[in-house]
């Protein structure tokens, strides 16, 4: 059951990343330089509210694990780093709303591998409600 689920969850992303194919990728002057927006004060603020969001207490550790899903789905998202923050808490509340359990933090890690690199960056608000529709019925 689980490996059905799991490869229509692998079926669908790829559809989703086909249609929501957003062109090439953007010049370098339209974005921030990736390098340059993990050293931005402001992202350590994010990855503190979305650990709070997820966890009762967050570590270094657990802070480190924010970044790197932030910045894994800042490479394939055209959203910026704030706006995925949002839809992975978004995604999160989905499903539990239907009685799943994830985190925003799952979320980001699940956009992030859904989406190939050769079709990024693309707009994800798509596919992280999808994310959470299969995340509800996966479990």
């Amino acid at each position: 059951m689980w490996t059905v689920v799991l490869g229509a969850a692998l079926a669908l992303a790829a559809c989703l990343a086909l249609l929501g194919y957003a062109g090439p990728r953007a010049a370098s002057g339209d974005r921030p330089d990736r390098a340059d927006a993990s050293l931005d004060p402001a992202d350590l603020v994010l990855e503190s509210e979305l650990a709070g969001v997820d966890l009762a207490a967050a570590s270094e550790e657990d802070l480190g694990r924010y970044q790197t899903a932030l910045d894994l789905a800042d490479a394939v998202c055209l959203e910026d780093r704030r706006e995925m923050a949002a839809l992975a808490v978004h995604g999160a509340r989905l499903v539990e709303q239907r009685g799943g359990h994830t985190t925003a933090l799952e979320v980001l890690r699940g956009v992030a591998v859904s989406i190939p690199a050769d079709l990024a960056p693309l707009r994800c608000a798509q596919v992280v409600g999808s994310l959470a529709a299969l995340m509800t019925y996966a479990e």
